[in-house]
Formats: C-alpha cells, sequence, structure tokens
C-alpha cells in the first residue's frame, strides 16, 4: 500500500508520502519554527513502481529541498525502505504526530484521513473533493494550491490555540522519564 501525507510531530513534520506525482508534498518543506528554524520533514511512502514519473518527482522534491536549504531536514525513506515502510513504523509515526498534513492534489479516497482519525490527530489537508467526502466538517481544508508560507502559519496557530496540543507539547518537553525520576 503506498502512503501519501504529511504528519506534523513533536519535533516538526513528518511527511508520508507515495511519490505519484499528484503534487503538493514539497508545500510542507515551507514549515518553520519559531525560532525561524526549518522543521523536519520525513517523507516516508515508496517511490512507486509503475510510472516513470515517479521517480522525477522525487528528484523535483530532492532539488527543492536543496533550494531551500533544508537537506538535513527532509529525509527520504523511500531511499531506505524502497518499498514502503512497515505498518508498525508508520503505526508509531501516527502515535507522535501532532496533526496531518495531507497536500494531495488528487486523491481517490484519502485513507490517511481515516487513519490519522482513529489515532485522534487533526488533519489539514487540500481543499479536494474526494477529501471533503471523507473529512467532511471534522478537518481544516486548505487551496491545492495556495501559499506554503501562509499554511504553515495558519498550521502552526491552529496548533498554539488547541489546548490538547499545548499540553502534549509541554509534556513532551518537560516530563521526560529522565527529568521525573531525577
Amino acid at each position: 500500500r503506498q502512503r501519501r501525507s504529511f504528519c506534523w510531530t513533536n519535533r516538526g513534520w513528518a511527511l508520508r508520502a507515495g511519490f505519484r506525482g499528484r503534487g503538493g508534498h514539497g508545500m510542507g518543506f515551507h514549515g518553520t519554527s519559531r525560532e525561524g528554524k526549518p522543521h523536519p520533514a520525513l517523507v516516508t511512502g515508496p517511490i512507486g513502481p509503475h510510472n516513470p514519473a515517479n521517480s522525477r518527482y522525487l528528484e523535483r522534491l530532492m532539488e527543492l529541498r536543496k533550494v531551500l536549504h533544508v537537506e538535513q531536514e527532509a529525509v527520504f525513506l523511500a531511499t531506505a525502505y524502497p518499498n514502503a515502510v512497515s505498518d508498525e513504523l508508520l503505526l508509531d509515526l501516527y502515535r507522535l504526530a501532532d496533526v496531518l498534513f495531507f497536500p494531495s492534489k488528487e486523491e481517490g479516497f484519502g485513507i490517511p484521513l481515516l487513519e490519522a482519525g482513529l489515532e485522534r490527530i487533526p488533519v489539514f489537508c487540500a481543499d479536494i473533493e474526494s477529501l471533503r467526502e471523507v473529512g467532511g466538517r471534522d478537518v481544516e481544508y486548505f487551496p491545492p494550491d495556495g501559499d506554503p508560507r501562509s499554511l504553515a502559519q495558519r498550521l502552526a496557530t491552529e496548533l498554539a490555540a488547541d489546548k490538547k496540543h499545548s499540553l502534549r507539547k509541554r509534556v513532551l518537553r518537560h516530563y521526560t522519564w529522565p527529568r521525573i525520576y531525577d
């Protein structure tokens, strides 16, 4: 199963994307922290062997990574796991995620929205018909061709206003096992 989406983790962005040239995945590379540093992007999906354009799409994303100077922050797991990450690893990534960021411009159904819902993760996704059918009024939508920086700011503002998110971040930051036991 090919995976296509973004997760904002306690350390930044995690992108899981099937490279099928559907666009939008580079949007997450524009997110910045309050300190002005780029958030990490973890690209976890397989390249997809059935279309030669998929490899070219990965190459374009890797070039965008260079242009934006986020080579260290944007990591493509497809280079280490060419067939896909395991379901176990994917579940772990969802458990670490604070939000699912799903910028796909074309989508058949939107299974990642269902997966995020089961893990109680807020969803920010492209405003396309198939994702509206699945997400309804329970997700935040953005224009698929919108400004990436404005979107990153909107996402950060929404998360900062969410008390559950703020508590989670504070717990992760201040209540580590070494701090509790010291």
